[in-house]
């Protein structure tokens, strides 16, 4: 494997119930994956961390940060994906 790949794969394990010797949470992995998801393609549209703990570009150092942070851009970090995008609002 790549070290891209293993770095991933770290990640990813990180967010599972498992690693921390819990039991497996299914619905809670997947609403992890999506958070991290989401925020990692935020970084490709050029957004920075967010200061907002409401907005899913919040930093995260931890698990509990990643579940506690918002699950959607905020409304400022929304604006700057829908101008790079073409997507923003007109009106």
């Amino acid at each position: 494997a790549s070290e891209l790949e293993q770095k991933v794969a770290g990640r990813l394990a990180r967010l599972r119930q498992e690693y921390y010797g819990l039991a497996p949470d299914r619905p809670l992995l997947l609403e992890r994956l999506r958070k991290e998801c989401l925020h990692e393609l935020g970084h490709t549209f050029g957004l920075t961390h967010c200061p907002s703990r409401n907005c899913v570009m919040y930093l995260s150092n931890t698990v509990v940060d990643v579940d506690t942070r918002g699950r959607d851009f905020c409304r400022g970090c929304q604006t700057v994906v829908a101008s790079k995008t073409g997507t923003e609002r007109r009106g």
